[in-house]
């Protein structure tokens, strides 16, 4: 995943060893990841389709909800992190 990133990244050089990075488009993609599968929920459960009895599903969108919760609060302590050293 980090050789993803930065391939995407925009580095430009400000000053002699120093340098400005624009952004990462990883955590965009989390977060749309993130929109898209909650809003799958909701409009499942708006309409009350089947779907929403089956635990397969519900496991499915609850996990995959978590785990990139979990990596985009680990990308942004990293970068904190990064920061301060």
């Amino acid at each position: 995943m980090a050789q993803l990133s930065k391939q995407w990244q925009t580095i430009t050089p400000i000053t002699q060893g120093k340098w400005q990075q624009q952004g990462s488009v990883l955590p965009l993609i989390i977060y749309l990841f993130i929109f898209l599968s909650r809003y799958f929920e909701t409009v499942v459960r708006t309409i009350q389709h089947p779907l929403m009895d089956n635990q397969h599903f519900i496991l499915f969108i609850g996990i995959s909800t978590g785990i990139c919760l979990g990596f985009n609060g680990a990308v942004s302590c990293l970068a904190v992190w990064k920061q301060k050293r």
